[in-house]
């Protein structure tokens, strides 16, 4: 009995996400989705490892601080697209 009703219930589910599922992609060719693109490149960028990264010395540290403040730049960009659009307020 659990097992068919864990089935009926997926299966509803399933449908609830086919169905929305439409709602919840960017429009092609859209405005937000050319900064969408842009943001995951710039996310790549700024995440980038060289070849020789473990072969680097310890003290070299100060990297990784400018590429977190390089993150931290991607996200209040993309924060500030995407929150007016969905009515969240600034945390």
């Amino acid at each position: 009995m659990r097992f068919f009703l864990l089935t009926i219930f997926v299966l509803v589910l399933l449908a609830e996400v086919l169905q929305a599922s439409p709602h919840f992609k960017l429009r092609r060719g859209g405005h937000l989705e050319r900064v969408h693109r842009q943001a995951l490149s710039d996310w790549k960028r700024a995440h980038h490892r060289s070849r020789r990264h473990r072969h680097r010395h310890k003290r070299r540290r100060h990297g990784r601080d400018e590429a977190q403040r390089r993150i931290d730049h991607i996200t209040d960009e993309i924060d500030g697209y995407v929150r007016p659009r969905f009515g969240r307020s600034v945390a």
